[in-house]
């Protein structure tokens, strides 16, 4: 529905020991990443440097300029998940999240 492609691994399949970070960087390195994306609250905890050691980019999702959608509770509610989305939009959810930015970026 949502014209997701990307395989989805259970990260117990790499057999990871570190942990918070090291993990994750561990995680990283086994499935050969080059990059990882993080969610903005993140930046309370990552050290940055040390994704940078590792020859990891580390980039940071952000969540502004999302369309907003209508909502079965007015005002929007903009801390929600997917799930809100899916619920409230069902087929259209994808364009909510990626078809959008085409329009703009071609008007």
């Amino acid at each position: 529905m949502l014209g997701i492609t990307t395989e989805f691994v259970d990260s117990r399949a790499y057999s990871a020991t570190g942990a918070k970070q090291e993990r994750i960087l561990e995680l990283l390195k086994k499935c050969g990443a080059t990059s990882y994306l993080s969610g903005p609250a993140a930046r309370n905890y990552i050290d940055e440097t040390r994704f940078a050691a590792s020859g990891i980019e580390l980039r940071w999702q952000n969540y502004g300029g999302y369309p907003e959608y209508h909502q079965f509770h007015p005002p929007f509610e903009h801390g929600v998940t997917v799930l809100d989305l899916l619920f409230h939009t069902g087929r259209d959810a994808s364009w909510y999240i990626w078809g959008w930015r085409d329009a703009v970026l071609h008007t």
